[in-house]
């Protein structure tokens, strides 16, 4: 959990403090993990704090990836990493899971799913919600805003149509979807169209939007005044942009170059064993496409790709995969937004914002990136293939009438 305009705290305490499953009451959950808080006592280290605990048959990064991750690809120093990775027992998960299993209030596609007893770790996060009259959480995922620029080597529907709205047609043809979602993230993220895209996710919410509690005194007015005010003033939405931009060549074009990168692995001892081989010797004319040699230009600094050494490309090439991957665990990350009016007896902390709409009223929030999960444990070859069959369906079914506004970064 990324916070914004939180000031670095000491997270020993609630790491060293015994967890017992009986002080946790269950919160929430998602396909992946649940979430649960702490009510105990008022003087624990723990009071304020959420644990998230896996699923079983869940494959994804552990608690201390996902915490290592965050302390090293915060967006800026205006965010602070505040999840702690804490050691459990499994006598703990089993006594976690029967609280679980017991819980009434779960969705009831969800009863029957059990939580990972099996794990080594979980995560403790700082609770985010106000405990105000009237208070408001709210789960947004942007997703990923942006249409290739006519410089790029892709698909030309990723053009004219973004991402998220070309996976739309092909979940309604899988059955994922009922409809298609009328939210579409570029609008989100231009200042102009920002409040179009919310009352379209207060339309057809999906997984892109969830309230915490779902019934409230809140209308969807209010709440999209608040959230415009607060994303407005607060530029989570450009850092967000700022770590998209690190996927440079897209996944056609980084699946590209790991063809190029295995084929240069399986070059002979004898070419390599100097130090001083270049990617042109290696990979002399006639030998690659030229697409494929605009995109090692691309990827390199250099005057002329063929010059570049080979121990140079082998620095690059993982630093390209390593972008990519740190590019979609943002594209597919969360922000959480709590809000509550403001009294004037409140006092508000480094990381509370407080916004004043046209009608004077003022209103406390916070805002945090959350679900940085790590996306190393699955392979290039599972994006590219995920990628192709979205474009292939998009393509094949589109009328040429749909597209989303432009937006090139």
């Amino acid at each position: 959990m990324l916070l914004a305009g939180h000031r670095p705290r000491s997270r020993q305490d609630v790491a060293s403090t015994t967890l017992v499953a009986t002080d946790w009451d269950y919160v929430a959950e998602g396909g992946a993990n649940v979430v649960f808080r702490y009510g105990g006592t008022e003087t624990s280290p723990l009071a304020n704090y959420v644990l998230r605990i896996r699923k079983a048959g869940v494959r994804g990064a552990l608690p201390g990836d996902i915490v290592a991750f965050a302390d090293a690809h915060a967006p800026s120093s205006a965010y602070s990493q505040v999840a702690v990775a804490v050691s459990v027992s499994s006598t703990f998960l089993c006594a976690m899971n029967d609280v679980l299993q017991g819980t009434t209030s779960r969705p009831s596609h969800r009863r029957g799913v059990h939580l990972d007893v099996n794990l080594l770790e979980v995560l403790l996060l700082p609770e985010m919600a106000f405990s105000s009259p009237h208070a408001l959480s709210i789960e947004l995922k942007p997703k990923y805003g942006r249409l290739a620029a006519p410089s790029d080597l892709v698909h030309e529907a990723k053009r004219t149509t973004c991402r998220f709205c070309m996976h739309q047609h092909l979940k309604v043809a899988e059955g994922k979807a009922r409809h298609r979602s009328a939210y579409c993230p570029i609008r989100l993220f231009a200042p102009e169209t920002m409040a179009d895209a919310l009352s379209a996710l207060f339309t057809t919410p999906q997984n892109n939007l969830r309230l915490f509690p779902s019934t409230t005194a809140w209308n969807d007015a209010m709440i999209r005044s608040v959230l415009v005010a607060l994303l407005t003033q607060v530029p989570v939405l450009e850092d967000l942009q700022r770590m998209h931009a690190l996927d440079r060549l897209d996944i056609e074009g980084l699946f590209q170059l790991a063809q190029v990168h295995a084929r240069l692995e399986q070059c002979s001892q004898e070419e390599l064993a100097d130090g001083t081989a270049s990617l042109g010797s290696l990979l002399p004319p006639g030998t690659i496409s030229e697409s494929t040699a605009q995109l090692i230009q691309r990827a390199t600094t250099a005057p002329n790709w063929a010059n570049v050494p080979f121990t140079d490309w082998q620095r690059l090439y993982a630093h390209l995969v390593n972008d990519f991957m740190v590019a979609t665990t943002y594209k597919d990350c969360s922000l959480l937004v709590a809000m509550a009016p403001f009294d004037t007896d409140d006092t508000a902390d480094s990381d509370t914002h407080l916004i004043t709409l046209p009608d004077g009223a003022v209103f406390k929030c916070k805002v945090a990136i959350v679900d940085v999960d790590p996306k190393s444990h699955k392979p290039l070859e599972y994006y590219h293939a995920l990628d192709a069959d979205i474009v292939a369906h998009f393509a094949a079914t589109d009328d040429g009438t749909f597209g989303c506004a432009p937006m090139h970064t």
